[in-house]
């Protein structure tokens, strides 16, 4: 080959420059912290596995063939949602979901531990006697104490029966019409701004508050958990109303109960 045709690399020193930008990387608008009005909160033990198993994020930036480059995946896995539903079909919310000292009616004041019946049931039932007789402590006057502890119970059963559905809709086998994907990877993108997009919810509250736990992600094309840690909580509420029929004797209507049931992750 001619030498005077070999491409050469050029390099002129003196043209050597620093430069910064003016914008940095942001991965959050600011603090995300969505919170519940309430009357009570009751805790309930769940394996932070389970729920690293649900909620899923995808990072696909360097799939160039990939036409929804640049942006994240939200992923509910539906397998792990059966894996909770079986879980508290067996631990029902409504009888292990222990109501806190602060917040219960009729607390134990013996040593700062709960009562084995401070749970949401029988919380409730307390206050209907309060709300009836001006004390927690009239429950006995309840002809159906028991059927009533059993009523609330299944109250609550039903409350996070709708809740489950709510989340298999958006789950990988849902039916939302938001749902990105094909059967077996189903997601949903940021272009769902909505609260139903449950994954991405617990992502914003995460990356704004604690992003360097997103140092952890993997370099792989598949999904992977968002870094949830034991001693986090995942909080819900559900509103119980009395009965349609309920008496007052004379007395004003009596208000909603709103519990937080706050799922920690162990």
């Amino acid at each position: 080959m001619d030498p005077s045709c070999i491409n050469l690399d050029l390099v002129l020193t003196y043209l050597d420059k620093v430069c910064s930008l003016d914008s940095s990387a942001e991965v959050s608008d600011g603090l995300y912290e969505p919170s519940f009005t309430y009357d009570a909160i009751a805790e309930y033990r769940t394996d932070v596995l389970l729920w690293k198993q649900i909620f899923q994020i995808q990072i696909n930036d360097y799939i160039l063939t990939d036409p929804q480059t640049n942006d994240v995946k939200y992923c509910l896995d539906s397998t792990g949602l059966d894996l909770l539903r079986q879980f508290i079909c067996a631990y029902p919310l409504g009888e292990k979901a222990i109501v806190t000292n602060d917040t219960a009616i009729g607390k134990n004041r013996i040593l700062l531990s709960p009562y084995a019946n401070q749970c949401i049931d029988h919380d409730y039932v307390r206050y209907l006697a309060r709300s009836l007789f001006n004390t927690e402590y009239a429950t006995s006057l309840f002809l159906n104490r028991q059927p009533l502890i059993i009523s609330v119970g299944n109250a609550v059963n039903q409350a996070w029966s709708e809740m489950f559905n709510l989340l298999k809709n958006v789950s990988d086998s849902g039916n939302s019409m938001n749902l990105l994907g094909s059967t077996g990877f189903k997601y949903l993108t940021d272009a769902t701004t909505t609260t139903d997009n449950i994954c991405r919810e617990l992502y914003l509250q995460l990356i704004s508050k604690t992003p360097e736990r997103f140092q952890s992600l993997q370099n792989i094309t598949t999904s992977q958990p968002l870094p949830l840690l034991a001693g986090d909580t995942i909080s819900v509420r559900v509103t119980i109303n009395p009965s349609v029929s309920q008496q007052t004797f004379g007395g004003p209507p009596i208000q909603p109960r709103r519990y937080i049931i706050k799922f920690i992750l162990s």
